[in-house]
C-alpha cells in the first residue's frame, strides 16, 4: 500500500498529504483550542512540487505568492495574480474564518475533553465555502474576461468540469476519466495556440497546423480522432457560450484516422476457459486477483466496480430473486445483478464480502502472469491473434531496443535502465533485439491469447458469454451490463465468424427440421381424413 507522505510546514499550520507521487494534492490545516488539536482539509489544491520548493525558505514562499508583473495592452505595467498568490490569498481567509470562529466561542473543549462534532462540522464547512465561492468567483471571471481566446476558454471549460459547474448535455457531470483526458488535451492545445488566439482564427492553416502536430505526437489514429473530436467539442461549446461566431472552427474537424484496423484486437474468455481459471490452484495475492476476475466475469462489471462489491450489495429482488445492488462509478447507472452461479457467493464469503483492494496496473499485470500459467494446460490460450500495440507498448518497445543497443554497444546503463531491461528481457517474445512482440511478414503484431488478457477482459467475457447463449435480448444484456444503448453494448460483443456461422447453421438446421416436422403432419391429416 501507498504510503501517505505528510509534509509538515512552518506556514500558520498548513501542510500537505499526498499518496504516492501525485502532481496535484490538497492543504490541511491544523489548530489547537484549549489545547486540543483540530485538522481541517481545506480544499486548497496547489502543485506539489511547486508547494515543497516554496517551503523551503521565506525567499522562495515570497517568489511563490507574488503576483506576476507584465506589461498591458496599452503598455503600461500591471500585475495579475498566480497559482501562489491565490494560495496564499485562500490561507488567509482559512486562518481569519478559524480565528472568527474562535472569537464567536466556537471550538470549545467538551466534558468529554474533544470538541464537538457539532462544532467540527461548521468548521469544515466554513471552510468549504470559501473556496468553493473562490472557485465560482474565478469562474465567472473567466467567463466574463476574453473567453473568445481559445486558451481562456479551454481554462474556464477544465475548472467547469472539476467544479462540476459544465456538465454533459444530459446533465451528468464529467468522470475522473475524461477530466484527465481533457487535462492532457492542453499540452496539444498549447502547441499550436497563444493566449491572444482567438476562435475567430482558426483557418485551414491552424487546422493543417493541428493535425501535422498530433500526426507527430500520437501514434494511433483513434487517439489522434479523439483529439480532433476535443477540438470540435471545444469550439462548439465556445459557439453555445456565445464566444465563437466562427461557424468554420465548429464544422472543419473530422475523423480523419477513422480506421478499424487501428483498433487493438479484444478477445474473450469462454465459460471453458473461466471455469479452467476457477479451478486453477493458486495462493496469496494471485489468487485474490483471480477471484476477483471471476468475479468480473460473473457480474459483467467494469474492475472498478466489481472490486468494491461488498456484503451491503446483497440482497433479493420484489420477485425474490437474489441480487447484487450496485451504482457503477463511471456512468453512476444503477444495476441489479442475479446471482445464478453459486460460485460468486462461495468466493465473497472467502473474502468475507471484502475483496483486498490492488492498483489497476498491479491487477492487469497479475492476471496476465495468471493467464500465462493457465496456458500451460488450457491449449485455446495459446492461439495465436493479429493486433496492435497499445501507445505504452508501442513505448516500452521503443525503450527496449534503446537500452539493448546501447547495452551491446558496451555503453554504461543507469540504475532505471539497467532495471528496465531486466523486466524486458523477462517478457519479451521476439529475440531479434528490437521488438519485443513477434510480427508477421507483413509487420502485422502477434500474440498469444494470454497475453491480449486485460481487467476489463472479465467484463467482455461476462457480457460476450451471456450473448452466446441465444437466450437473452439485449435490452436485459444492458440491464444487467448497465449499457445505455445497443450500439454499446454492441462494442463488447466480441463473437467470431465462425461462432456466427456456427449459430446460424444451427437455426437454420432448426428451422428446416421445423417446416419437415410441419410437412410431416399435414401428410399424416390428409391420410386420416
Amino acid at each position: 500500500m501507498a504510503k501517505t507522505k505528510k509534509t509538515a510546514t512552518s506556514m500558520r499550520g498548513f501542510f500537505l498529504r499526498v499518496t504516492g507521487k501525485k502532481a496535484n494534492g490538497y492543504l490541511y490545516y491544523r489548530f489547537n483550542r484549549d489545547g486540543v488539536g483540530m485538522t481541517i482539509w481545506t480544499g486548497i489544491n496547489v502543485d506539489v512540487k511547486s508547494w515543497e520548493s516554496a517551503i523551503q525558505s521565506p525567499a522562495k514562499w515570497s517568489d511563490y505568492t507574488s503576483e506576476e508583473r507584465y506589461i498591458d495592452d496599452e503598455g503600461k505595467e500591471a500585475y495579475r495574480s498566480t497559482e501562489g498568490s491565490r494560495v496564499k490569498r485562500l490561507m488567509d481567509d482559512v486562518v481569519s474564518c478559524v480565528n472568527k470562529l474562535i472569537a464567536d466561542g466556537r471550538g470549545q473543549k467538551g466534558p468529554d475533553g474533544k470538541i464537538s462534532e457539532e462544532d467540527k462540522v461548521l468548521f469544515q464547512k466554513s471552510i468549504d465555502d470559501i473556496v468553493n465561492h473562490d472557485a465560482f468567483l474565478r469562474n465567472k471571471k473567466a467567463e466574463v474576461d476574453n473567453l473568445n481566446h481559445i486558451v481562456a476558454f479551454y481554462n474556464f471549460f477544465i475548472n467547469g468540469i472539476e467544479s462540476g459547474s459544465i456538465k454533459h448535455h444530459n446533465g451528468k457531470p464529467y468522470a475522473y476519466n475524461s477530466i484527465r483526458l481533457w487535462k492532457a488535451f492542453k499540452t496539444d492545445l498549447c502547441a499550436v495556440t497563444s493566449e491572444h488566439m482567438t476562435f475567430e482564427m482558426i483557418d485551414k492553416f491552424f487546422v493543417d497546423k493541428f493535425y501535422q502536430n498530433i500526426e507527430k505526437n500520437s501514434d494511433f489514429g483513434t487517439t489522434k480522432n479523439q483529439k480532433a473530436g476535443q477540438m470540435r467539442k471545444l469550439c462548439a461549446l465556445a459557439a453555445e457560450y456565445g464566444k465563437n461566431n466562427n461557424a468554420y472552427s465548429v464544422s472543419v474537424w473530422k475523423s480523419r484516422y477513422a480506421d478499424k484496423s487501428d483498433r487493438r484486437t479484444s478477445i474473450y474468455l469462454t465459460d471453458e476457459e473461466i471455469d479452467a481459471l476457477y479451478n486453477l490452484q493458486l495462493d496469496g495475492t494471485m489468487e485474490a486477483v483471480r477471484d476477483m476476475f471471476f468475479i468480473g466475469c460473473m457480474t459483467c462489471q467494469r474492475y472498478s466496480d466489481f472490486k468494491r462489491i461488498n456484503r451491503s450489495m446483497f440482497g433479493k429482488n420484489e420477485d425474490g430473486v437474489p441480487v447484487i445492488r450496485l451504482t457503477q462509478m463511471k456512468t453512476k447507472t444503477k444495476v441489479e445483478i442475479p446471482i445464478v452461479d453459486d460460485r460468486i457467493l462461495k468466493v465473497c464469503e472467502k473474502y468475507d464480502f471484502k475483496f483486498p483492494q490492488f492498483s489497476s496496473v498491479y491487477f492487469g499485470t497479475t492476471i496476465k502472469k495468471i493467464a500465462r500459467e493457465l496456458a500451460k494446460v488450457v491449449p485455446s490460450l495459446n492461439e495465436i491473434y493479429v493486433t496492435r500495440l497499445t501507445q505504452t507498448e508501442a513505448k516500452s518497445e521503443k525503450n527496449y531496443a534503446r537500452i539493448y543497443a546501447k547495452k551491446q554497444c558496451g555503453k554504461w546503463l543507469t540504475i532505471s535502465e539497467r532495471q528496465s531491461l531486466k523486466l524486458f528481457l523477462q517478457f519479451r517474445v521476439c529475440l531479434d533485439g528490437v521488438h519485443l512482440w513477434e510480427r508477421d511478414e507483413e509487420g502485422n503484431i502477434l500474440k498469444p491469447k494470454y497475453a491480449m488478457i486485460t481487467t476489463h477482459t472479465a467484463r467482455r467475457s461476462g457480457i460476450t458469454n451471456l450473448y452466446n447463449t441465444g437466450v437473452f435480448d439485449t435490452k436485459e444484456l444492458r440491464a444487467m451490463s448497465g449499457h445505455q444503448s445497443d450500439d454499446n453494448l454492441d462494442l463488447y460483443i466480441k463473437t467470431s465468424v465462425s461462432e456466427q456461422s456456427t449459430k446460424i447453421y444451427l437455426k437454420m438446421k432448426k428451422l428446416k427440421e421445423g417446416k419437415k416436422g410441419q410437412k410431416a403432419q399435414k401428410i399424416s391429416l390428409n391420410k386420416a381424413v
